[in-house]
């Protein structure tokens, strides 16, 4: 995949603010492959095929997803539901980590903000 030298610098840019994430995680990883672009491999799970991110919005969003689900899943949540309390810890550690990005960081921490919420009203307020 070929990607705008603007959008891989968003997806370098995004990469390298989740990079202890990612590092931090077992089951997945995020490769490049001069070939393909960034692809998420799932490292146990050898039935799920890769899956290309095409964009900084899917990378985001993916990664986004991975990071709620880790807060959601995790023992200090027994409900595992995207509870108010689990909101503002993901929320606040998702800021933490969108802070690093130096270029378009307010687009980051709005885009942040309203995915969390969307995740909140999606799932807990059916």
């Amino acid at each position: 995949m070929v990607y705008t030298e603007a959008e891989k610098k968003k997806l370098d840019n995004i990469l390298k603010a989740f990079s202890g994430f990612i590092r931090e995680q077992n089951y997945f990883d995020i490769v490049y492959s001069e070939k393909v672009g960034y692809v998420k491999i799932l490292v146990e799970m050898e039935s799920e095929p890769a899956s290309a991110l095409a964009t900084a919005g899917e990378m985001l969003d993916t990664l986004c997803d991975e990071f709620i689900a880790e807060t959601v899943f995790s023992p200090q949540n027994p409900s595992h539901r995207l509870t108010e309390e689990a909101k503002t810890e993901s929320r606040s550690r998702l800021m933490a980590i969108i802070a690093q990005i130096e270029e378009d960081r307010e687009y980051y921490l709005d885009y942040v903000t309203r995915y969390i919420q969307e995740c909140y009203d999606k799932y807990d307020n059916d």
